[in-house]
């Protein structure tokens, strides 16, 4: 390949981070579909570059998390699991970037509902960032937290709260009350209450938290969402069901601002907006023939 003198110029490599930076801060911000459009450019500079610079090697993972965020979890395992190979060559096994995309592979799968894989996943890496992390270092912490909610997901009621339980007073103590990584834990100890039959403590934990996250992570941030969108479900599941409906309706309009109106989150959310509508009516129209829709638990 050739370039110009004006292009050799260039400092690829600085391009490169602005690159990776820009589709993780993107992501970061819920925008995964806008960090996409950026996807043909890092693949030039990656190939550019070689898989042998930690700058192409970053960006590729910042690609990853957009994929998965934007819904495409097939296409994000298959960049991290060859991704990870190529950061033990190049920086190391305990290298914290290779050890991060351990933990970005392990949450695809359990995202692709792969629990089993997850788990044991998320139990070596855990051992691995407490023998080189540490254990109260936030990245040992946030693996506790996924690794809870395998557990949670695979049906351990009583061992993710347990999980949730223990690390939120770590949290707290290590992070603050207010770190958003603690906030992220109290809505999955909350989705663990509801999961275990606990409908009242899970309504007080989230209605606690959502003021918590919109003021440390604003708004339209898609964990002050997911707490919503987990609210409106338990409500419904509780069949308070006018609640559950005036709360779906002031979230799918900030769903699709979000994420766009195709996006699973936003389906899942109209689903369940239609299905609180549909048994409202029925509640109030006894004599009205029909079974009750289920609407799928809440995310975390």
């Amino acid at each position: 390949m050739h370039y110009s003198p004006h292009e050799a110029c260039i400092d690829l490599s600085s391009v490169t981070v602005v690159v990776g930076e820009t589709i993780s801060c993107l992501t970061n911000m819920g925008r995964p579909q806008i960090a996409l459009t950026l996807t043909e450019a890092a693949e030039m500079l990656v190939a550019i570059l070689s898989r042998d610079r930690p700058s192409a090697l970053a960006t590729y993972n910042n690609l990853a998390l957009a994929y998965m965020e934007a819904g495409d979890v097939s296409k994000a395992i298959d960049i991290f699991e060859a991704l990870i190979p190529d950061l033990v060559r190049v920086l190391g096994p305990d290298h914290p970037d290779t050890l991060h995309t351990r933990g970005n592979l392990a949450d695809a799968y359990r995202e692709a509902e792969s629990i089993s894989k997850a788990i044991d996943m998320h139990e070596t890496l855990l051992a691995d960032r407490t023998r080189v992390l540490g254990p109260d270092h936030p990245d040992t912490l946030n693996t506790r937290n996924n690794l809870a909610g395998a557990h949670l997901d695979a049906g351990d009621l009583q061992q993710a709260i347990d999980m949730y339980e223990a690390l939120q007073t770590d949290q707290t103590r290590v992070l603050g009350s207010d770190h958003p990584r603690t906030l992220t834990a109290q809505n999955n100890l909350a989705a663990a209450y509801w999961e275990a039959g606990n409908t009242s403590k899970a309504i007080n934990e989230y209605n606690a938290l959502i003021p918590d996250l919109a003021y440390a992570l604003g708004s339209d941030h898609p964990h002050t969402l997911a707490a919503r969108n987990n609210l409106a479900y338990v409500y419904y599941a509780a069949d308070n069901l006018q609640i559950a409906v005036e709360m779906y309706e002031n979230l799918v309009p900030d769903l699709i601002n979000v994420f766009g109106p195709n996006h699973p989150h936003t389906l899942a959310a109209r689903s369940n907006l239609a299905a609180a509508r549909k048994n409202a009516r029925q509640a109030s129209s006894p004599h009205t023939d029909g079974e009750a829709e289920s609407a799928p638990p809440p995310e975390n």
